[in-house]
C-alpha cells in the first residue's frame, strides 16, 4: 500500500491526551491568577501567532483527504453531481434522464428534471468537477465516470478542513485562549462525527460550514466597529440557508443578536445591522431565482415539508438525543461536556450562549419532527451536523472558567470524552456508512417502520455494527488468503428471495454481471469445473450464451459438456449445466482467473414493468470445482477489481461495489486506487496528505508544548 497508513485511534487519542494533560498542568499553574475574561477581550496573543490556524487546517485537510472515501454513497450524492455535471457542461440545473431513482426528482415547470436540493453544494462542486475531467482525459476511458466522481468528492474534505479553521477562529473570539481553541478543534474535527461526513458529498457539511461561519463573523461584528464582518456574517447566512433552507433558523437569533448584544446606540445597531440584512438578501434573491427558475415559483424549494412533518409523533427528538442508533451525544460525546459549558456561558456571555441554545435546541426540534428524522443512511445524525460547532465549542466554558476539583474533573472528562469519541467516529472512517443501514433494513424485512423501532435497540447500534464489521473483514482476509477459489467480480449479492438452493457454500443464488471472475488457486493440479445457472432472459432476446475462458482464453467446445437438467427447481425451473475440463489450461499454473461470459440484459429495459436496472447476465444457481476428487471450497474474494470496463464505466454494480460483499478492508480511496487495476506505481500519491498530516502534527504538538 506504498506509504499509506490510516491514523489509528490509538494515535489520535494520544495525541489528544497528552496534550490536554500539558495545557491542564499549565492552568493549574494559573489558577491563582485567573483573570475574568469577557466578551469584548482582545484574543491572547502567543508567540506562532497567526500560525494555529494555518497548521490547523493543513493537519484537517491532510487527515480528510487521506481518509475519504473517493466516491458517492447514496442518491442524493448522486443527484447533485447530476446537477453538477449539467451545470459544468451545458449551464443549467436540469439533469435530464440519468435513469436515476425518479421518486427524488421533479418536474419543473418547463417540463424538465430537476432535483429538490440547493444548488449551492453543485455549483460548489463545479471546479472540482472539471479537475475530474481533466483527470478522466489522461486515464483509460474506462475511468471515465469514476475520475470526476472522485474529484467531487474532493470538495468536502476542503470545506470540513475550512470549518476546523473557523472553529478555531471562533474559539478564541469567545476568549478560550489559542491553546485550549486548539484543542477544542482537535476535539471537533476528530471525536465527532465532523470526521466521517468528511468523506462524503452531502450538503450538510457546506451548510454547516457557511453557517459556523456566519456565527462567527456576527460576534466579531459586535466586538468590531468594521462593517465588513455584519456584511460576511450576511453573506455566510445566505449561503447558509441557499444550500439548506433548515438553516434559515439562525436568522431571527442572529437579527437580536446584532441588534441588541452589549449596549449599543441607535447608530450601531444600524452599522450591525444594514450590511447584515442587505447582503444576506443577495443569496437569498439567487435562491428564489434559482426556485423560480426550476419550479416555477421563486419560495417553492422542492421539498414538500407539509408531507414529512409529524407534530403527533416527536420521536425523532428523542431519538436524535438518546437512541443508540442516532443520539448527538452517541457521536459527538464531547457534547456532554458542551452542555455543562453552556451553563456557565450564560453567566460569562449570556448573548453568545442564547445564540448557541437556540441554534442547537431548534435544529433538534425542528429535524425531529421530520418523518425521516434519521438523516437515512448517513453515520449518526446527519441533519445535526451543521450545529456540531456549537454545543462542542461550549466545553471551552468548563476548561477555562472553573477552578479547583471542578477543572481537574472536566479536563479528566474532556480527554476521556475526546479518546471515545475518536473512537466511535473512526468506525465511520473505515466502513461506509450504507453498511449499517443495510443491515438495519434487513433486519427490519425492508419495513422502515420497524426499522425505526429497532433505532433503539443497543445491538444494532451502527457504532457496534460498524466495529464488528471492522473486525470480520480483518479476521475474514486472514482466512481468505489460503481459500481455493474466491468470487473475484462480476456477481451481485446471492438473491434472498429463492428458495430451494442447497449450495454447500451458502454464496448462490446469485446474478452475475456478464462477466464473473474467479481466482482458481489450483496449484499446478487439475481441475473440473461444474455449474447450474437459470436464464431468465426474456424469449424475445434469445437464449443466453455462456463462455468460459482461462486467463482471457477461450476454453475449446470439445473440453465443455451443456446440457439441461430434467429435475426441476421448486419453482419448476428448470436450470442448465455446463460441466468443463479446464485441466489442460490450469495445469502447471499455480493460479488462474476463470470467467464465465454471457450476454447481458436489462430487466427495466427489456422486460418492463420490472424496475431493476441492473445489467444481468445469467443466474448462477450452483458452481462447483474439484480437483483429484476433492471438492474446492469456493468463498467471497480477498480483493474484488473495481468492475470498470471500457464498455460500461459505470454501472450499478460499480455504484454497489463500495459497500456490498466482497468487502474492503478499508472505505478510503487509495484502497480503492490499489484494486481499480491502475497502475501501483500511483499509489505514492498518498505520501502528499501524509506528509501534511505528519508536519502539521509535529507543529502541533510543538505549538502546545510550547504553551505549558
Amino acid at each position: 500500500m506504498g506509504g499509506y497508513h490510516v491514523p489509528t485511534a490509538a494515535t489520535m487519542s494520544g495525541f489528544l491526551w497528552s496534550a490536554a494533560t500539558g495545557v491542564r498542568a499549565q492552568d493549574h499553574r494559573r489558577d491563582g491568577l485567573h483573570q475574568r475574561t469577557t466578551a469584548a477581550e482582545a484574543p491572547i496573543r502567543h508567540p506562532y501567532g497567526r500560525r494555529p490556524w494555518l497548521i490547523l487546517g493543513v493537519f484537517f485537510l491532510s487527515l480528510y483527504v487521506l481518509t475519504m472515501g473517493g466516491h458517492l454513497d447514496s442518491p442524493d450524492e448522486e443527484l447533485m453531481y447530476q446537477v453538477t455535471r449539467s451545470l459544468a457542461e451545458r449551464g443549467s440545473m436540469n439533469i435530464g434522464d440519468t435513469g436515476l431513482a425518479e421518486r427524488l426528482t421533479l418536474t419543473g415547470a418547463d417540463g424538465r428534471t430537476y432535483v429538490p436540493y440547493s444548488p449551492v453544494a453543485s455549483v460548489i462542486s463545479v471546479p472540482f468537477y472539471k479537475l475530474g475531467q481533466a483527470l478522466a482525459a489522461v486515464l483509460p476511458t474506462r475511468y471515465s465516470e469514476v475520475s470526476p466522481r472522485f474529484a467531487v468528492g474532493l470538495r468536502d474534505p476542503l470545506i470540513s478542513a475550512l470549518s476546523c479553521v473557523v472553529f478555531y477562529a471562533l474559539a478564541v473570539e469567545l476568549g478560550f485562549g489559542a491553546a485550549v481553541a486548539v484543542l477544542l478543534t482537535l476535539a471537533f474535527g476528530l471525536a465527532t462525527l465532523v470526521w466521517p461526513f468528511s468523506k462524503y458529498s452531502f450538503s450538510e457539511p457546506v451548510t454547516g460550514c457557511f453557517l459556523l461561519l456566519s456565527v462567527y463573523a456576527a460576534f466579531a461584528a459586535v466586538r468590531s466597529t468594521r462593517l465588513t464582518w455584519s456584511a460576511l456574517s450576511g453573506v455566510a447566512l445566505g449561503l447558509a440557508v441557499a444550500s439548506k433552507a433548515t438553516a434559515g433558523l439562525a436568522i431571527p437569533v442572529e437579527l437580536l443578536y446584532l441588534g441588541a448584544a452589549g449596549t449599543p446606540t441607535l447608530l450601531t445597531r444600524a452599522r450591525r445591522l444594514v450590511p447584515f440584512v442587505v447582503i444576506l438578501g443577495l443569496p437569498a434573491a439567487a435562491l428564489a431565482f434559482a426556485n423560480l427558475t426550476r419550479f416555477g415559483d421563486a419560495l417553492d424549494t422542492g421539498y414538500r415539508i407539509q408531507s414529512v412533518i409529524n407534530f403527533s409523533n416527536p420521536i425523532g427528538i428523542a431519538g436524535l438525543l438518546f437512541s443508540p442508533s442516532k443520539s448527538l451525544f452517541l457521536y459527538a460525546p464531547v457534547a456532554l461536556l458542551g452542555l455543562i459549558g453552556l451553563v456557565i456561558l450564560v453567566r460569562k456571555l449570556p448573548w453568545e450562549a442564547a445564540v448557541f441554545f437556540w441554534l442547537i435546541a431548534s435544529h433538534v426540534v425542528f429535524h425531529g419532527l421530520l418523518v425521516i428524522w434519521p438523516g437515512d443512511a448517513g453515520w449518526g445524525p446527519r441533519y445535526l451536523v451543521p450545529i456540531v460547532p456549537f454545543i462542542v465549542v461550549a466545553a471551552g466554558a468548563v476548561l477555562v472558567w472553573t477552578r479547583g476539583i471542578a477543572r481537574r474533573v472536566g479536563w479528566a472528562a474532556f480527554g476521556a470524552l475526546c479518546i471515545l469519541g475518536v473512537l466511535i467516529n473512526l468506525g465511520g472512517v473505515l466502513v461506509d456508512q450504507r453498511v449499517s443501514f443495510v443491515q438495519l433494513l434487513d433486519e427490519a424485512g425492508g419495513n422502515f417502520g420497524v426499522m425505526d423501532e429497532h433505532r433503539w435497540e443497543l445491538r444494532l447500534s451502527p457504532v457496534l455494527i460498524h466495529w464488528q464489521e471492522v473486525g470480520r473483514r480483518f479476521s475474514g482476509f486472514v482466512h481468505t488468503l489460503s481459500q481455493p477459489v474466491s468470487l473475484e467480480s462480476g456477481t451481485y449479492g446471492k438473491e434472498a428471495g429463492e428458495i430451494g438452493n442447497t449450495s454447500p457454500s451458502g454464496l448462490f443464488p446469485r446474478w452475475t454481471s456478464g462477466s464473473t471472475m474467479l481466482l482458481l488457486r489450483n496449484h499446478q493440479q487439475p481441475v473440473q469445473f461444474w455449474l447450474e445457472y437459470l436464464d431468465n432472459r426474456p424469449e424475445s432476446l434469445g437464449p443466453a450464451t455462456v463462455q468460459i475462458l482461462v486467463d482471457g482464453v477461450r476454453l475449446p467446445e470439445t473440453e465443455i459438456s451443456r446440457t439441461q437438467s430434467q429435475t426441476p427447481l421448486p419453482d419448476k425451473r428448470l436450470p442448465w449445466m455446463v460441466q468443463a475440463r479446464l485441466d489442460d489450461a490450469v495445469v502447471g499454473h499455480n493460479s488462474v482467473i476463470v470467467e464465465i461470459h454471457s450476454n447481458t440484459w436489462q430487466p427495466a429495459r427489456d422486460a418492463p414493468p420490472i424496475p431493476d436496472v441492473r445489467e444481468l447476465g445469467i443466474e448462477i444457481w450452483d458452481l462447483r470445482l474439484s480437483s483429484n476428487g476433492q471438492d474446492l471450497a469456493i468463498g467471497e474474494p480477498v480483493f474484488s477489481p473495481m468492475p470498470v470496463t471500457d464498455v460500461r464505466p459505470w454501472s450499478t454494480e460499480l455504484e454497489n461495489w463500495f459497500y456490498t460483499p466482497p468487502w474492503h478492508l478499508a472505505d478510503v480511496w487509495l484502497w480503492y486506487l490499489y484494486l481499480s487495476g491502475l497502475p501501483h506505481s500511483l499509489m505514492p500519491l498518498g505520501l502528499i496528505p501524509l506528509i501534511g498530516l505528519g508536519w502539521s502534527g509535529v507543529q502541533l504538538s510543538r505549538f502546545l508544548r510550547g504553551s505549558t
